[in-house]
């Protein structure tokens, strides 16, 4: 690669980066809302006194959240905390934003690592197509909207960290997978692959439990990708034992939770206005929406509230029956075909679907949040960044004019979501406009004006904000008489 490419490459660097802080900047200003006020600013374990250990392990076990506390995701806003307060959020937005950065940067590895070791994608790009392909991929990453509430809405930092070792356990499989590819069996590469790759899965586990799945999406690269290939054999032996060795636990928690313990799932839904049945059937319609919002970056109804979709009661509702077929077909049929004709394709789909396997199944979760497409982004990535290379041929102007079109299409909308985050009164309206029978933005946007009129001098704008509040906190029990939050 001549430095002429590489000065390029550093230049569209720089800009993507330039362009990513001009548009997140109004943001940065959010301030602490809904989950992050009392797991944040409220949370009297992140008040610093004296910096003991026992002050700092008091911390880091602070969250209710997850089985286990999300104690690594603990430990860094325990380190905000003790640099700026809890009076001010703008510390920790500029360290969810860096993380975002660092993230991005990963997906640049990954990418680049995908394309030089798998041997369907090395062998029909060049080494400067790789690297502006995983140049895209990163920048899409980078400015996509849909990853914006992962970054400012401060606690789901956990979904940013969580993806972060999502990305490094990637990386490193990748690295000794080619060594494998090359070279076959070498026991002393599979240790230190295996021994890398679970410490990441237990890490990221510790930022948020996503990270599970680290090995399950590391088993779509390899099925798509490498095909179980040593020394470029593939090796039915290691094959079988690979699939064997995924398919056992899963059978052993379905016999489980079926047959031992089949009181354990009611139980889990028991505090639900939705059955698991119910809830997989909306997801089936979730995981569309969440694709519609991926590949139309404007979508007029994204955003923080989604409370309000409507939830599946029968399977034999038209749009229900079209979401559960059209997955069934993409599981059965494209994924399948696509392997080896385009793999890029099979990638995409299955790694977003693997992604969503904890939030979107039998884990009784609130239905619809867009962070939880951050790490199910990135196939989709790849798939995009190599469909625009490709698109602009070989002729230099026609491709960068294909590449800007692109990023200005993601950078222009993320920049008009951001600019809605740095005034909490500005975003709850539009939340309320765009999701008018949902709960939480009458709740939002009530309990601001109730704020407004506490803080109001003049007697007049005290009392318009009152009756704003009052009208609302009725409209929002109207939606739930029980829900006196």
């Amino acid at each position: 690669m001549t430095n002429r490419l590489k000065v390029k490459q550093w230049i569209f660097t720089l800009l993507c980066i330039a362009v990513a802080l001009a548009c997140y900047w109004p943001g940065l200003a959010a301030p602490f809302m809904f989950d992050s006020t009392p797991a944040l600013r409220d949370n009297a374990a992140l008040q610093f006194h004296n910096y003991t250990f026992d002050e700092w392990w008091a911390a880091i076990l602070s969250s209710a959240s997850g089985p286990v506390r999300r104690p690594v995701s603990m430990f860094t806003f325990a380190l905000n905390a003790a640099a700026s307060g809890l009076q001010n959020s703008f510390s920790f937005n500029v360290t969810n934003l860096a993380i975002h950065g660092l993230n991005s940067a990963l997906v640049f590895v990954c990418v680049a690592l995908l394309y030089r070791s798998a041997p369907c994608l090395r062998s029909c790009t060049g080494v400067s197509d790789r690297n502006w392909i995983a140049l895209i991929a990163a920048a899409a990453f980078l400015l996509h909207p849909i990853n914006l509430t992962a970054v400012l809405y401060t606690v789901q930092r956990m979904t940013e960290l969580s993806c972060s070792f999502v990305l490094l356990a990637l990386a490193i499989f990748l690295k000794c997978r080619k060594r494998l590819l090359l070279h076959g069996f070498e026991s002393m590469t599979v240790a230190e692959g295996i021994i890398w790759i679970s410490v990441c899965t237990v890490l990221g586990a510790l930022a948020k439990e996503n990270a599970l799945l680290i090995p399950w999406l590391i088993l779509v690269v390899e099925v798509i990708f490498f095909r179980f290939k040593l020394a470029g054999v593939p090796n039915r032996r290691v094959r079988t034992l690979t699939l064997l060795g995924f398919a056992l636990p899963l059978v052993a928690l379905a016999l489980y939770l079926l047959v031992l313990r089949p009181e354990t799932i009611p139980a889990m839904y028991a505090d639900r206005v939705f059955t698991l049945p119910e809830r997989l059937m909306t997801q089936a319609k979730v995981l569309w929406i969440y694709l519609y919002w991926i590949v139309v970056p404007s979508a007029p109804n994204a955003g923080l509230h989604h409370d309000d979709i409507e939830i599946v009661r029968s399977l034999w509702q038209p749009l229900t029956v079209i979401s559960v077929t059209a997955w069934t077909v993409v599981i059965t049929l494209v994924i399948p075909v696509c392997v080896r004709r385009y793999p890029l394709i099979a990638f995409a789909l299955a790694w977003y679907l693997v992604a969503h396997l904890l939030e979107s199944t039998i884990v009784p979760l609130e239905m619809v949040y867009e962070h939880r497409n951050y790490a199910a982004l990135l196939g989709i990535t790849v798939l995009v960044a190599d469909t625009v290379w490709r698109l602009g041929s070989d002729r230099s102007r026609q491709r960068s004019a294909v590449i800007m079109l692109f990023l200005v299409a993601l950078a222009v909308p993320l920049g008009l979501r951001a600019s809605l985050w740095s005034d909490e009164t500005t975003l709850a309206a539009n939340q309320l406009r765009k999701h008018p029978e949902s709960l939480r933005s009458r709740y939002h946007f009530a309990n601001l004006n109730l704020q407004l009129a506490d803080r109001a001098t003049d007697v007049a704008e005290r009392k318009r904000s009152a009756l704003v509040a009052e009208h609302y906190y009725r409209l929002m029990l109207e939606l739930d008489s029980s829900d006196i939050v």
